[in-house]
């Protein structure tokens, strides 16, 4: 049997951490849920997280930001971008960042599982 795959959703939005969350436990996949970059950068600290989905728009830390540090502490962790505004940020900003993937909202639950299983 794999090893089951650790997720990381950060989101400010408490419906889509737990839309998330029950997208990936219903999977097969371990979720932990954070509110903030500085939530998830905690959970980072005690828990080994294969992929993270990151909301671009967070407040406080922004996704992009928050990217380069995890990337640089965890180089092999899979980072998803998610944005419901590409412009904002744009796509070589998440790319220069270190994200993997970006994923453009309304998101469709097989892009969320693609996304984890993609390298």
């Amino acid at each position: 049997m794999s090893e089951m795959k650790n997720v990381l959703v950060v989101d400010d939005e408490p419906s889509i951490r737990a839309l998330y969350q029950i997208a990936f436990s219903h999977s097969g996949y371990e979720v932990q849920v954070a509110s903030s970059g500085e939530e998830a950068l905690e959970i980072l600290q005690n828990k080994v997280v294969q992929v993270i989905f990151l909301d671009l728009n967070l407040p406080g830390i922004k996704g992009d930001e928050l990217c380069r540090k995890i990337v640089a502490k965890w180089p092999d962790i899979r980072m998803v971008a998610i944005t419901g505004n590409i412009q904002s940020f744009g796509e070589e900003v998440c790319r220069d960042a270190g994200f993997n993937y970006i994923l453009h909202k309304p998101i469709q639950l097989e892009d969320l599982l693609n996304a984890t299983r993609e390298n």
